[in-house]
């Protein structure tokens, strides 16, 4: 049996390993299977049971879209953005990991990333019962924001709870820049380290928090609010302090370092 090739009434016998047609072939319909390579435009629709290879770029039509069937139902469609501008993708060379997640570079190449769980550290709680001060050090490096909890904290003298912030050098006790207020409108400039309260008292039992966040370079900024729970008094403070290296050290004291501490709890969370 001799098989052939019948487009708009022109046939060619099998045998023949190359047929030329003119500049253009138009057909409403062509049916039935080709083997061998096509070269040359292809416009309109063109439906393909088995794999086809192309060896330059496939154009889409404007408003068009691609879709990939499933094997029994349903397809994956995939259109481009209706917009002047031409984005490029370039994929991965592997299929990546499970659970990771597709990110660009800004400039349209992929990669596999792994998603993080949590950048957020909690370190262990310290039980402000003894002492002048409570430490939190060899912290790891590119932390960026740092948040100081105290919960029912206490000393037994008259000396503001201050926060000192340190490098490799040690704690910094001067050059902080900032100011602590009250809910009755009292204030007052700090530069020892941040203040986190106002008044002062052995009997004075605070709660509250401090954050402090890595603005650029070594230079920190901090906001915060206290309430003491014996009493009705608020305090709200802000400040900032440049170390001469990178943070990794913080340590709630008082401003003379000589009450002790004699109640309560202390932590940070750290995020890198």
């Amino acid at each position: 049996m001799t098989s052939k090739i019948v487009v708009n009434n022109i046939e060619a016998d099998s045998g023949v390993s190359t047929v030329t047609f003119g500049s253009k072939i138009s057909s409403s319909e062509f049916v039935g299977p080709v083997v061998g390579n096509v070269t040359g435009n292809l416009t309109g629709n063109v439906t393909s049971s088995g794999i086809s290879t192309f060896s330059d770029t496939v154009n889409v039509g404007a408003g068009k879209s691609i879709r990939l069937y499933g094997a029994t139902s349903g397809y994956s469609e995939i259109i481009a953005a209706a917009g002047s501008a031409s984005t490029t993708f370039t994929l991965p060379a592997n299929g990546g990991s499970a659970s990771q997640y597709l990110q660009t570079d800004g400039a349209g190449v992929l990669s596999w990333q792994t998603v993080s769980a949590s950048n957020l550290t909690r370190a262990t709680a310290v039980a402000s019962t003894s002492g002048t001060e409570i430490n939190f050090e060899s912290l790891p490096t590119g932390i960026r924001r740092i948040t100081l909890m105290l919960s029912a904290v206490s000393t037994n003298g008259s000396s503001h709870l201050t926060v000192q912030l340190g490098d490799s050098g040690g704690y910094e006790t001067s050059s902080y820049i900032g100011k602590v207020t009250d809910n009755y409108g009292n204030y007052a400039a700090f530069s020892e380290g941040f203040r986190i309260v106002f008044d002062i008292g052995p009997t004075h039992v605070e709660h509250g928090s401090l954050t402090l966040e890595n603005i650029d370079g070594n230079t920190w900024v901090c906001t915060g609010k206290m309430a003491r729970g014996d009493g009705d008094n608020l305090y709200y403070f802000a400040g900032s302090k440049s170390l001469s290296g990178e943070c990794d050290r913080i340590r709630l004291t008082t401003a003379t370092g000589t009450p002790t501490f004699d109640a309560g709890t202390v932590n940070i969370i750290y995020e890198v």
